[in-house]
């Protein structure tokens, strides 16, 4: 599966990418693999681009990336179910 987002290209400093790094490790520990084995290292790859998406519109609190990256995730994935429902 390709994954597109907003160019989040760019250079944070030290303190910026502990962040990040903690708010992507608490979101990943409140969903992690859950019956989704097969697509964990997908459903990684899309919360990390999420993370930095935040960043890269200027979020800089841990708490607030990591509960909007949860909800991104758990939107999407609520999406997809419904379109393969339909199908």
């Amino acid at each position: 599966m390709g994954h597109t987002l907003l160019d989040c290209s760019g250079a944070y400093d030290p303190d910026t990418v502990k962040l990040l790094c903690c708010a992507f490790d608490a979101a990943w520990k409140d969903i992690g693999n859950s019956d989704l084995e097969g697509a964990a290292e997908d459903r990684r790859i899309r919360l990390g681009l999420i993370v930095l998406a935040l960043a890269h519109i200027g979020r800089r609190d841990e708490v607030e990336i990591k509960d909007a990256a949860i909800k991104v995730i758990n939107h999407n994935e609520m999406l997809a179910e419904r379109s393969a429902s339909r199908q």
